[in-house]
């Protein structure tokens, strides 16, 4: 698989319920999910992913997914790809950025206080 040529680790599902098994068992660092109209709806298993592991980063990779309606916000994945020419440079890198350690600012309120304290000293 492709991510396993970029250096992560892989372990696949054959179905949504077997995933969720694998999500209970082992800790993962990211899932992506590929959406298959015949089987168990992808939003539906990004719910229970969600309550499961609610912040493990998920991408949905979709055939047509623009035509499907198919968004981050509709579907609550953090990432939804296409299946298409650009699907494997999209994947490593939505996977790239979602598996970056994040710096988060303090909020607005904490970060003016720490300012002021910096011009007493």
């Amino acid at each position: 698989m492709v991510l396993e040529e970029q250096g992560l680790s892989v372990a696949t599902a054959r179905s949504a319920d077997e995933a969720i098994q694998r999500l209970s068992e082992i800790p993962f660092q990211l899932m992506v999910a590929v959406h298959h109209a015949s089987r168990l709806d992808a939003r539906e298993l990004i719910r229970q992913v969600r309550r499961l592991k609610p912040g493990l980063p998920v991408i949905l990779v979709c055939t047509d997914a623009d035509a499907l309606g198919m968004t981050a916000a509709s579907t609550g994945a953090d990432l939804v790809l296409s299946k298409g020419a650009n699907e494997v440079t999209q994947l490593i890198r939505g996977a790239s950025r979602l598996l970056r350690p994040t710096r988060r600012k303090p909020p607005a309120r904490q970060a003016a206080a720490s300012q002021l304290r910096k011009r007493r000293l």
